[in-house]
């Protein structure tokens, strides 16, 4: 006899069919939540085993008198443009570059605009992500990464009929400044003058700022610096609470704020 069956002549018990019907259901659910945790735990089991392959593999390869290997040290930023940095004619020598000047000191940045349509007073600031040591030292990374960013932002403003600002953040691509010093109030302040000076050159009045990454950060802190000319702003994966998050790990630490 089918369990359906038998759940249906419960009447006998003082138990109605539509009660067998729902003591159905709640069985299954109940099933159905011991598979999901049968598939937790043998995801738990897969991901343990996992590790502990991987350490097993790296221990194994190490014997027993041998010492660890030897950590490789990453590359740090250095200064660049300096010469460009204390100097306007020397920076504006070329195109696509503004010198700045403000209270915490004075950097050349350069930038990438796209095609401006006729009449169009608007655009879009682009603040790219935090780039590390090793990719800004490279061969041909600067030019490549460019190169790309230039393509897709080019057929972004083309369909969407705005001029679009690409701007190299202080230390790298083309800007002078250190990039092992972002998230600093230089910085910031730097970018700020920087869209002053970029929407000067191009008789641009109010502008939208978009980030991803570090360059979210920027464009946060432009909304913070009292501009008044910012439409909109885009901010991606951006860390936002700087301050509050380095405040918490010296305290953690014992470290007076």
């Amino acid at each position: 006899m089918s369990r359906l069956t038998a759940t249906w002549r419960w009447p006998r018990n003082g138990l109605r069919a539509v009660r067998g019907s729902r003591a159905i259901r709640g069985r299954r659910a109940i099933a159905a939540q011991r598979r999901l945790q049968l598939h937790a735990l043998v995801g738990l089991i897969a991901l343990y085993l996992g590790v502990a392959g991987c350490l097993g593999e790296a221990r194994a390869q190490r014997a027993p008198g041998d010492t660890p290997p030897a950590v490789t040290v990453q590359p740090r930023h250095q200064p660049q443009g300096q010469a460009e940095a204390a100097s306007r004619l020397a920076c504006e020598r070329e195109t696509g570059r503004v010198f700045i000047a403000h209270a915490d000191g004075r950097e050349c940045i350069a930038y990438h605009l796209t095609p401006e349509p006729a009449g169009q007073r608007e655009a879009v600031f682009y603040f790219h992500g935090d780039l590390t040591a090793r990719e800004v030292q490279a061969p041909e990374f600067t030019a490549g990464y460019l190169a790309r960013m230039r393509r897709a932002l080019a057929a972004i403003a083309a369909r969407e009929n705005v001029p679009i600002v690409f701007v190299s953040r202080p230390g790298v691509l083309g800007s002078s400044g250190n990039h092992g010093a972002r998230w600093q109030p230089k910085e910031m302040l730097s970018m700020n003058a920087a869209v002053d000076a970029i929407k000067s050159r191009h008789a641009i009045s109010t502008i939208v700022v978009a980030g991803q990454s570090g360059g979210s950060t920027i464009a946060a802190a432009l909304l913070t610096l009292g501009r008044r000319d910012i439409t909109c702003a885009v901010l991606g994966s951006g860390a936002l609470l700087l301050a509050e998050t380095v405040s918490h790990l010296r305290t953690s630490s014992g470290v007076s704020p």
